[in-house]
């Protein structure tokens, strides 16, 4: 695990133009909230404030017993001294007192559920206002958090597929196929101007009641 943290630490990984879509997004107000799938925390790392990571994020650490949040520099610092041969110390829950209080990436599997408490509650809340969902990358596999969000979904709100290659047997309403980052870059394009325009019909709007 310490080697697995250690190695993901290393990586210069910085958001993409797709992470970014989703900051501008967000930005405006158009973004209600994101679901990703990913470890590496790179919504957040892009300014994204509402963001639910399905999987849990290596940027992230808690109890494994009681799931309390715990400092991830302390864990990644660990994890840097065990991988260059240091006796990995072990870091314990100041929350609880269970023999088995260790510190660990706030990571999980498919199928368990403690990373994302309070997303079906979210969830109730969120998905009756959507008006549109925008999905970055390949569609989920059936089982998963994210599979489930899509099949809650109204048969009434749009989707908007960017993806490397078109996807059949999903009910999406549109794809852009090919790079996703080129794809997003393009949408985040459009959105800019539309804003642009937005901001020049409202000067004019202002300029002209003031005369």
């Amino acid at each position: 695990l310490y080697d697995l943290l250690h190695e993901l630490r290393r990586r210069e990984c910085v958001p993409t133009t797709c992470h970014k879509l989703l900051a501008q997004l967000e930005r405006r107000g158009s973004l209600l909230h994101a679901y990703s799938a990913n470890v590496d925390g790179l919504e957040s790392a892009a300014g994204v404030r509402r963001v639910s990571h399905l999987h849990g994020s290596v940027r992230l650490a808690h109890c494994c017993v009681c799931r309390a949040p715990a400092d991830p520099a302390r864990l990644g610092a660990v994890a840097d001294a065990a991988h260059d041969g240091a006796r990995a110390a072990e870091l314990r829950c100041s929350s609880c007192s269970h023999e088995l209080n260790h510190i660990v990436p706030a990571l999980a599997c498919t199928d368990d559920p403690a990373p994302c408490r309070g997303l079906e509650d979210g969830l109730r809340t969120q998905l009756p206002r959507a008006d549109a969902c925008l999905v970055l990358g390949q569609p989920p596999p059936a089982g998963t958090h994210a599979a489930s969000i899509l099949a809650s979904l109204s048969h009434h709100v749009p989707r908007l597929l960017l993806a490397a290659s078109r996807v059949e047997g999903h009910a999406f309403d549109a794809q852009l196929v090919g790079s996703v980052d080129a794809a997003a870059g393009w949408l985040s394009a459009q959105i800019g101007e539309a804003a642009a325009g937005d901001a020049a019909a409202k000067g004019g709007a202002a300029g002209g009641a003031g005369r």
